[in-house]
């Protein structure tokens, strides 16, 4: 479930279903927050990302992302790039398309 506590030492999920959060729910362009992500199996799949969106955004939309494969321990800072402020959210996205599998709850980009 999307906003789940994670635990960082274990990214596979036994029970089969991915999981993402952003903590805290809110921060300021320049700002780091953690994202933190889990997965069926032993491992995800080679062209798995994370992307940053607007909510009425398709998941074709070509904003900050970062494969998968290429995060350590689950969870990554990530820093809040200089856009415009209001409403987004982060999505686990399969296989290098546009197929969205987990969505955290709503992640506000307070005023600079």
């Amino acid at each position: 479930t999307s906003g789940a506590t994670i635990n960082p030492a274990d990214c596979n999920n036994s029970g089969g279903q991915y999981a993402l959060s952003v903590t805290p729910n809110s921060a300021k362009p320049g700002q780091t927050v953690k994202i933190r992500f889990l997965y069926p199996g032993t491992q995800p799949g080679s062209g798995d990302w994370i992307g940053l969106f607007y909510p009425e955004t398709k998941n074709s939309y070509t904003g900050p992302w970062s494969y998968v494969v290429y995060l350590k321990n689950c969870e990554y800072d990530y820093v809040v790039p200089y856009i415009t402020p209001g409403k987004m959210q982060f999505r686990y996205i399969l296989e290098a398309g546009y197929d969205k599998v987990m969505v955290t709850t709503d992640f506000m980009v307070l005023p600079n």
